[in-house]
């Protein structure tokens, strides 16, 4: 019965996570691994970028691109989706494994499954994805080394941490799962308290793990990428995914932190302090940025893995009827409950792109068919879709891979867009000569500047939101507009 639950478990999160893609990133990813799959070599410079083409680039995702690739040639749009719900769900079933190492009885590893996936909430195909599951893989480690099983950790999570780092910035995020009980045992040490861990065996696997990582095309650069990257505000700042989160508004996460800290309250197994620090570690990770949220979701249960066995062997005691009959239907109410609150089945095909998602796909082939003169200046959202819409052109002018472009070409960025004095000189810069824009009020400041300074629409689509090329008034580009110029005023 117990592991029908856990089946089940893993087939509703598998469920609940099919749905269509709205991540425009994906787009440059697919270009950048079907370049390497026909290239059959890793890009050290700007890929398909015409403003840093030739700037120096650490595609630390290059291994998931590969795979994403390969996938979308294979199956489709249909196949990136099963992808993206593959992913956690095969990082859920490892997190299953590592709370039965913790002792956790079978129905508590469902609902902890079960709370995985409300913790999660909303996924869609990104390199993340393969970071929760190498994340499981390593709390799976950690409860080996733990359990005193020491000697299979050392060959997997070395082994897993070289793929880590090749697939997503991530890993450094492994690396921390073993140096937090590390730092907290070398403490007790210092303290003079008895070992509580073996601090040998720790320290081995985090020393073995971090030498693996540099196994890369990039060497130390790839390393050390994802410490540069979070240290430096300006490049988290322009994405919303780097900014704190409200609790409110995430349902899922609220009730499994609720979840996981009950279970610390009320075990009669009080939790280590170890077991503290890493929850609460990753729980100031998650609040910290929403980008982080599933790492919190896959350690919370692993954190209280051991008091919540205690718990539930309280509650439930082995051989009773309440463990044998009222606990598997508990369960069973919990997953399909949360289940159907957090929005069930599908109901349309998850199988597309969103139709939420505004691709400039009628503009982009304007701009395909007529090229106007001058560089390109496209929305920051836009340019992952541009890239691959234009392969192996390099027209974008800019695109989601923020360290690629650097902090001072982002602040000119956000100077166009936000029309600020100045921003004139930035396009003239760059020479641009057209500039693709959403025909929002949003944009309303930016578009209201084009046309003063005398740039003409030559292309509007229609649709939920419209979008305009515009192009600066010149002896070249006079033909296009005598051919397809349109009055247009700011939305």
């Amino acid at each position: 019965m117990g592991y029908a639950l856990i089946g089940m478990a893993l087939v509703l999160l598998f469920a609940g996570k099919l749905v269509q893609l709205v991540d425009l990133d994906i787009f440059y990813h697919l270009a950048v691994g079907e370049w390497i799959l026909d290239h059959r070599e890793i890009p050290h410079t700007g890929l398909f970028s015409a403003t840093r083409g030739d700037a120096p680039w650490v595609d630390n995702e290059w291994g998931f691109e590969v795979v994403a690739a390969s996938v979308h040639r294979r199956m489709g749009v249909r196949g990136l989706v099963l992808l993206s719900a593959f992913l956690p769900t095969l990082a859920a079933a490892v997190l299953g494994a590592a709370l039965r190492r913790r002792g956790v009885p079978l129905p508590g590893i469902a609902a902890a499954i079960g709370l995985v996936g409300w913790g999660l909430g909303y996924v869609n195909l990104r390199p993340q994805l393969v970071t929760y599951v190498f994340l499981a893989v390593f709390l799976a480690g950690l409860a080996d080394v733990m359990e005193g099983r020491t000697r299979a950790p050392l060959v997997y999570l070395p082994l897993s941490a070289a793929l880590w780092a090749n697939m997503h910035g991530g890993f450094i995020v492994g690396l921390t799962v073993l140096a937090i009980p590390v730092a907290v045992e070398l403490l007790r040490r210092a303290a003079r308290r008895p070992p509580a861990l073996p601090l040998a065996a720790l320290t081995s696997a985090l020393a073995l793990s971090s030498g693996a990582a540099f196994l890369n095309p990039y060497g130390w650069r790839q390393v050390v990428y994802p410490l540069e990257y979070a240290l430096r505000p300006a490049m988290t700042s322009f994405n919303g995914e780097w900014q704190p989160i409200t609790l409110a508004t995430l349902p899922g996460l609220t009730l499994l932190l609720a979840a996981v800290f009950t279970v610390f309250a009320l075990s009669p197994r009080r939790p280590s302090l170890h077991e503290l620090a890493l929850a609460l570690a990753f729980v100031g990770l998650g609040l910290k940025a929403w980008r982080h949220v599933g790492l919190v979701a896959y350690v919370g249960p692993v954190a209280s893995a051991s008091s919540a066995a205690a718990g539930l062997e309280s509650a439930f005691p082995r051989g009773s009827r309440r463990r044998s009959l009222v606990l598997p239907v508990l369960v069973t109410g919990v997953l399909l409950g949360g289940f159907v609150a957090t929005g069930g089945f599908p109901s349309e095909s998850p199988f597309h792109f969103s139709g939420d998602v505004l691709l400039p796909v009628d503009t982009a082939n304007f701009f395909a068919e007529h090229r106007p003169p001058g560089a390109l200046f496209n929305q920051y959202g836009w340019g992952g879709y541009l890239i691959y819409r234009f392969k192996p052109e390099s027209v974008v002018f800019v695109d989601g891979r923020n360290d690629l472009y650097g902090e001072d070409f982002m602040a000119d960025v956000v100077r166009i867009l936000s029309a600020e004095p100045g921003s004139e000189e930035i396009l003239e810069r760059y020479h641009v000569g057209s500039a693709m824009l959403a025909y929002h009020p949003s944009n309303s400041r930016l578009i209201r500047k084009f046309l003063d300074a005398g740039w003409v629409c030559v292309h509007r689509s229609t649709g939920k939101v419209p979008v305009v090329l515009l192009i600066r008034r010149t002896d070249e580009a006079l033909p296009l507009i005598e051919k397809f110029g349109m009055a247009l005023s700011a939305p």
